[in-house]
This record gives C-alpha cells, sequence and structure tokens, in this order.
C-alpha cells in the first residue's frame, strides 16, 4: 500500500509539471509513513511541508492541489491536516490483514530483510568459575531478542558465547579451592551448590591474593600454569572446574530459551591475538616500555595495551583474536556482539585497530551495549558478594508470582511452568521494553501487574484470546472478516507489526516490539471491555472472533521473538 500511494503522488506531481503551474521543481525525495494517531488515516505524507519553499505556498494549499481527483484503489478518503496528506484505506482491504493474519498465524510478521545473509550474534560471555549474575541475565534476555528477531527476518544466524576460561580471577578461584576440591568431585551435589562453591572461591582467592603477598605469589604461578598448559594437580583442578562452568552455562541459558551454537574460549582467541598483533606491530601497533599498544588518540580514541610487558595478550588482543577466528570460520554478512554499556569505548578502540587489518572485522561488526539491570521495591538478597544472582532474582519474582496464584480463585489450574514462565517473561519484559543504552529499573508492581506495562499483562492478554477461541468452538462461532464494524483502531495496529518488527530489527532495538506489543494488548482489551466479543445473537461475533485470534497470533509471536514463553492459561 505504501508503494501503490508513493507511484500515484508521484504520477500526480508528474502531471502538475507538465500542465506548468510546477514547472521547474524537482521532484522531492519523500516516504510513506504511518501516522502516530490512527484517527488521522492508515499513511500519511508530509508533501505539504516539503514542497512549501519551492513553490511559495502555503503547506495546506500544496497538499490540497495534490490531492485534487486523486483516486487509490483501496483508499476510502484522502484528506489534508496542514501540510499532511492522510489516507484511510477501505473496510476490504482492512479486513485483507486480519485475513493475512488468520492465515499465515504464527508466521505472520515475518519478513525476508535478512533473507541469504549470515549474521553472528556473540551474547553471555561470562567469566567461567563464576555464578550467573544479573548482568548475564541481562545481556542474555538482549542477545536471545537479537537472534530471533534475526532469524524472523529471514536471517541465517549463528550464536556464539566468548566465555573467558583464563585470567588471573580463575586462577585466584583454583588457589582457593585447592583445600576443599572434594567439594568439585563430589557426585551428591548440584551443579548449582558447586558453582556457589566457586563462587565463594573466587571471594576468598581475590581476598588473599590482595592482602598475602605468599598468596598472590603462589597464584600468579597457577595463572602462568594454566596459560602455559602444564599439568600438575592444580591444572587438573582448573579443568574439572571449568568443564563445570561450561555445563552450568549451558543448563542457565538452556532455562531462560537460549541455545548457543558454538563456544570460542578466551584461551582460544589469546594465541591467535598474540600472533596478529605481533605481526603487525610496527604499522598497526607499537611498541612502549615493554608493552604492544595501539594509539587510539589518533583517531579521537584512547591508547590501550595489547600485549602486556610479560608478552601476553591483553583482553584487547584477545578480541583481536576472536575476529579473526569467527570470521575466517563463519564468514558472516555482520557480526553483532551485545555487552554492557560499559564497554562502548573500550570496543570503538578495538574495532578501530581491527580494522587496520582487515576492513571486514570493522565494518560489519556491530557492537550493541545495554544498561544495567537495578531493583524497585523488591529487595534481592545476594549469597555472594554484593551483584545479585540471576537465580536469586528469578526465585525472588516466582515468589511473588505464587504468592499471586494463592490469592486468585483458579489457583488449581496454574501449574509450576506456567509460573516459571510468567515470572521469566516479567524479568525479560522489563528489560526489553527500555531502549538500550538506558538503566533497567525493575519495579516489582509494576513489572509484576496483570494490568499494565508488563510481560504478564501481555501474556493474560494471549490467554484471554485462547480462552474465547475455545468457547467459540463449543458455541459454534467460527472467525471471519466481515462486519468490521468499530476495530479500526486494533486493525490499523496489526497492521503494524512487520515494519514495527522491521524497525527492531534494523536497529537491533527489542524495545520498539515491546512497546508494539504493549500498544495492541491495549487497544484491544479496550475493545474487549467495551462490547461481548461472542454474542450468538449478532452478525459481529465472527468479525469479533477473528479480531481476538489475529490479535492473539501477532502478542504470541512478539512475545517468542522477545524470548518470552506464552501460556496458553493463566
Amino acid at each position: 500500500m505504501k508503494q501503490k500511494i508513493k507511484e500515484a503522488l508521484l504520477l500526480k506531481i508528474n502531471h502538475l509539471q507538465s500542465q506548468g503551474s510546477w514547472d521547474g521543481i524537482d521532484i522531492p525525495e519523500f516516504s510513506v509513513e504511518r501516522p502516530k494517531d490512527y484517527t488521522h488515516g492508515d499513511y500519511t505524507v508530509n508533501l505539504g511541508f516539503i514542497l512549501a519553499k519551492a513553490l511559495d505556498r502555503s503547506p495546506v494549499e500544496i497538499g490540497n492541489e495534490i490531492v485534487s481527483e486523486l483516486n487509490i484503489k483501496d483508499i476510502q478518503e484522502i484528506n489534508v491536516i496542514g501540510g499532511y496528506i492522510n489516507f484511510t484505506v477501505t473496510d476490504k482491504h482492512r479486513a485483507t490483514i486480519l485475513e493475512r493474519i488468520l492465515r499465515e498465524g504464527q508466521r505472520y510478521g515475518s519478513t525476508q530483510l535478512f533473507d541469504q545473509q549470515r549474521v553472528i550474534v556473540e551474547h553471555t560471555s561470562p567469566n567461567l568459575f563464576k555464578p550467573f549474575h544479573i548482568g548475564h541475565l541481562v545481556n542474555n534476555t538482549v542477545g536471545e531478542s537479537i537472534v530471533r528477531m534475526v532469524q524472523a527476518a529471514g536471517g541465517d544466524v549463528v550464536t556464539l558465547s566468548y566465555p573467558s576460561d583464563m585470567s588471573l580471577g580463575i586462577a585466584k578461584a583454583v588457589w582457593a579451592a585447592s583445600d576443599a576440591r572434594d567439594t568439585l568431585l563430589d557426585d551428591t551435589k548440584s551443579v548449582y551448590e558447586k558453582m556457589q562453591f566457586l563462587g565463594e572461591c573466587y571471594v576468598r582467592g581475590t581476598a588473599s591474593y590482595d592482602a598475602d603477598t605468599e598468596a598472590q605469589k603462589e597464584i600468579r604461578t597457577i595463572n602462568q600454569s594454566i596459560y602455559a598448559g602444564e599439568k600438575n594437580d592444580l591444572t587438573q583442578l582448573y579443568i574439572v572446574g571449568k568443564d563445570l562452568s561450561l555445563t552450568y552455562l549451558k543448563e542457565m541459558t538452556a532455562s531462560l530459551g537460549s541455545t548457543f551454537d558454538n563456544f570460542i574460549f578466551e584461551s582460544e582467541a589469546g594465541e591467535v591475538g598474540r600472533k596478529i598483533v605481533q605481526e603487525n606491530t610496527g604499522e598497526v601497533f607499537e611498541s612502549s616500555e615493554g608493552a604492544i599498544i595501539y594509539r587510539g588518540e589518533q583517531e579521537g580514541l584512547h591508547s590501550r595495551v595489547f600485549l602486556n610487558s610479560e608478552g601476553l595478550p591483553t583482553y584487547e588482543a584477545k578480541d583481536i583474536g576472536l575476529l579473526a577466528l569467527k570470521f575466517a570460520q563463519y564468514t558472516p554478512d555482520q557480526s553483532v556482539i551485545v555487552t554492557d554499556m560499559e564497554q562502548g569505548e573500550y570496543y570503538k578502540v578495538v574495532l578501530a585497530a581491527a580494522g587496520k587489518i582487515n576492513n571486514d572485522w570493522q565494518s560489519k561488526t556491530r557492537h550493541i551495549t545495554h544498561g544495567r539491570l537495578q531493583f524497585s521495591g523488591m529487595k534481592i538478597s545476594s549469597r555472594l558478594g554484593n551483584v545479585p544472582l540471576a537465580e536469586d532474582v528469578i526465585e525472588t519474582v516466582t515468589k511473588k508470582i505464587h504468592q499471586k496464584a494463592n490469592e486468585s480463585e483458579h489457583t488449581r489450574e496454574i501449574t509450576d511452568e506456567t509460573i516459571s514462565a510468567v515470572a521469566i517473561g516479567a524479568i525479560k519484559f522489563a528489560i526489553l521494553k527500555v531502549s538500550l543504552g538506558k538503566n533497567i529499573i525493575f519495579d516489582a508492581a509494576e513489572a509484576l501487574s496483570f494490568e499494565g506495562d508488563s510481560g504478564p499483562y501481555l501474556q493474560y492478554t494471549y490467554a484471554r484470546t485462547v480462552s474465547l477461541s475455545l468457547k467459540a468452538e463449543q458455541k459454534g462461532i467460527s472467525a471471519d472478516t466481515r462486519y468490521l464494524e468499530d476495530m479500526q483502531e486494533t486493525v490499523y495496529i496489526l497492521g503494524l507489526f512487520p515494519e514495527i518488527l522491521e524497525t527492531s530489527v534494523v536497529e537491533c532495538s527489542p524495545h520498539h516490539l515491546a512497546g508494539y506489543l504493549l500498544q495492541l494488548a491495549h487497544a484491544y482489551n479496550s475493545y474487549y471491555s467495551a462490547r461481548k466479543i461472542l454474542d450468538e445473537s449478532s452478525d459481529h461475533s465472527n468479525a469479533r472472533l477473528g479480531l481476538t485470534i489475529a490479535v492473539g497470533h501477532t502478542i504470541k509471536n512478539g512475545l517468542n521473538i522477545l524470548g518470552i514463553d506464552v501460556p496458553d492459561t493463566m
């Protein structure tokens, strides 16, 4: 429809030019947009404003001249407001939107924007030997939503995790665990309990490293042994801890609905990065006080060390090695890296250096950052340090959902699986509805509300559409698209879904999709509260049911793309 409107407008402008009244006026660049307020029409163009200066006439006068005798198939009304030309589609065309959704079902909204393109999405890259904390939870939520958005746009997605498996911090944990290694080998303890133990070892090892010079010396020796690949009791303990950490990481991400095609470890990338830096020293990098650095000041950035004075690769060199490994193995059209916003300046330097070695590494890499999660109205007791663990957050929210369930008369119908989906959905949606780069405030009352701008509210709206569909089946009412009556607002919003999804994909910003789903749910629930959907005595029940099913499909599709499960009953 956008294309049809644009072609009709271009023909009209050409006609006005041929008549001489617009002679010498270049055809302006313009686009057909969707108005924010559906009462202004289904489509809008601001041609009046664009041409006002060139024609030295008022935007309204220009708009009226353009729309005079302008006829477009499936457009019922054209009007001019200010410098905007607004177009309203016919009910017949509006019905095709519902027909398409009912026909496509869970495929509705999918596009081919990334067809034939391979996209790497790298996210959830924690330090091993440490439990999964809220920062990882945010990163996984954002990363998984980007994975699913690109898949919905037809992209061939490769999901990667880049865990840190070698570091001084890990050596600290191994040192502290050496006196209680039986804990890691105890088959009666769960993976979670063992990871709690490793986390405690990390805290103890860090404290000892800072306070005890002898402990510091021993930890540095362990670190060098791990880097060198030596075989002894402590490096064997390191291997046990690494395998345990990886199992834990897979279990945690699977519980959040995430899987990975591959893991590339820092230990792999480090050696590759070191060689690349050494080979490019003198051209891209330079020596400075025994280290190898990249001088970012020449590009308005800052300098960073890529090889330290001991010749070991820093995080920067490891990321250069990671880029080389990713591009060699997968030859992507685009590579997306999702991190905390604190790493913004860091990646500018790394990618600037990488681009001088291989232009693709910089030009095809996109760094997406997210904010940090804070809590309001809910206390999370952290079992390790001062950063709440993901399990702690999920457990606290789950308890609150249980409490709500116990206050409901339908408690017996709510399964543990549903409660888990609602709890995780509440957390994820609170994260995803916020613009990337902004910090996230998890307000318990808002995030867990079944009537506000929350994940549970959307899940509940979907469950309502399922319930109505089942009741309609029992009553023998079938869906159709006749008698659309006063459902224009909801149908208008339904039709926006493919465009909103495309915007979300292009910008790698799931908050557009999250906001859209709330808009759709609000419109439908207002419609629902004002009339009886299933009324056998009304000719409108079939269309109302069609609208209900279409809303259900769209909400479920949108939430699934965001990585949020949608229970059929609530």
